[in-house]
This record gives C-alpha cells, sequence and structure tokens, in this order.
C-alpha cells in the first residue's frame, strides 16, 4: 500500500485590493488548503489561470457627489474594458468549476439620480445573472438568519452588511452553465450580463 496522495493546493488569486487601499502583498499567502496569491488591478493574470479568485465589489466604478454653486449631480466613472475583460474570465473560470468570492463592503448603488448602473461592477453582474436581487439596508443587521447554507456560519457570526439578497428565482445545480448558454445565443444585445 502506498501513500495517498496529497490533493493540490488551490491556488487562489486576490484580485484588485489596490483599488480599496489596501497594500498589495509582494510574496503569496501560502496555507495547507491554499495559495493566496495577489494582483493588482490593472496587471494581475487572468482569473482562469486560477482555482478561485476573490474581488471586492465596487472595484470597477466611482462615485463622487459634485456640488456647484446652484445644484449637486452624481458623477460616475466605470472602467468598462477592465470590467468587460473580466467578465469573460470569471465566465471561463466558473465554467472551470473554479471559485468566485465577492467580498460586500458597502451598499449596492444601482440606481440614483434616475441612472442606471446594475452593470457596472463584475459583483452586479454575477449576482444578477443568478437571479439575485439586491436591496439596501438602512444600517447593518446583526440579528439576520441565513437561508443559503453556503453563507449561514458566516452570517451567525457577524451579522448581515448592508445589501440583502433575495433569489428571483431556484437556481440549478451549475447556474452558470445555463448563464452562458443563455448569453451566448443572445451576445449581441449590449444589456447582456456575461
Amino acid at each position: 500500500m502506498g501513500t495517498p496522495a496529497t490533493p493540490a493546493k488551490l491556488r487562489i488569486l486576490a484580485y484588485g485590493f489596490d483599488r480599496k487601499g489596501i497594500t498589495r502583498q509582494a510574496v503569496a499567502i501560502e496555507t495547507n488548503r491554499c495559495v493566496v496569491s495577489f494582483g493588482s488591478f490593472k496587471d494581475a493574470p487572468k482569473f482562469d489561470e486560477f482555482d478561485g479568485v476573490v474581488f471586492f465589489q465596487g472595484i470597477f466604478e466611482s462615485f463622487e457627489r459634485i456640488h456647484n454653486s446652484f445644484s449637486g449631480y452624481l458623477q460616475h466613472e466605470c472602467d468598462e474594458d477592465e470590467l468587460d475583460k473580466r467578465n469573460k474570465e470569471v465566465v471561463r473560470l466558473i465554467e472551470q468549476d473554479g471559485i468566485v468570492c465577492v467580498l460586500l463592503s458597502e451598499p449596492f448603488r444601482d440606481n440614483e439620480d434616475g441612472r442606471d448602473f446594475r452593470q457596472t461592477d463584475l459583483s452586479k453582474r454575477l449576482l444578477t445573472s443568478c437571479g439575485i436581487t439586491r436591496k439596501n439596508f438602512t444600517s447593518r443587521c446583526p440579528d439576520i438568519q441565513s437561508l443559503v447554507d453556503e453563507i449561514r456560519r458566516f452570517v451567525g457570526f457577524t451579522g448581515q452588511p448592508r445589501p440583502g439578497f433575495r433569489r428571483g428565482k431556484i437556481l440549478t445545480p451549475n447556474p452558470w452553465r445555463e448563464v452562458r448558454r443563455a448569453t451566448t445565443s443572445a451576445s449581441s444585445r449590449d444589456d447582456e450580463c456575461l
């Protein structure tokens, strides 16, 4: 009898942390189960070259309220080129049964001042493609119960951040394959998520 094979360590990319002011690690962090490498927003490797990716919501967009002497308006910027490139990479990663983890750090801004921002960040596109809608709570809700097993333990320890979620439909075992099929057939539409 030989010794049991040691499972390969998961390779995880921590992407775009520099956009949230978090200094990028020069070396990877290695545990007994995974190796976490850090990549900056503009020059990180492709998502699908890893087993998983972790990133913050909102790193593809910025909002600023501008006030002049007469009124105020919301200035919004979105790095559409980077967003579209990373959108394609995350679809390939999911098709390879990869892991995608989005760190929620602030309320979602989907509609404001009569403008639609639902497709201006990768986190928003991913949630929308699964039929999960967002609703921002007015404050944090520490006494909330999770209906999704995957996050029940996390919510039990931390409470719920400002965004709340609701499923718009029952998900298939791998909803990304269904999303990919649907969006591939309608790829000419500008408003497609993935």
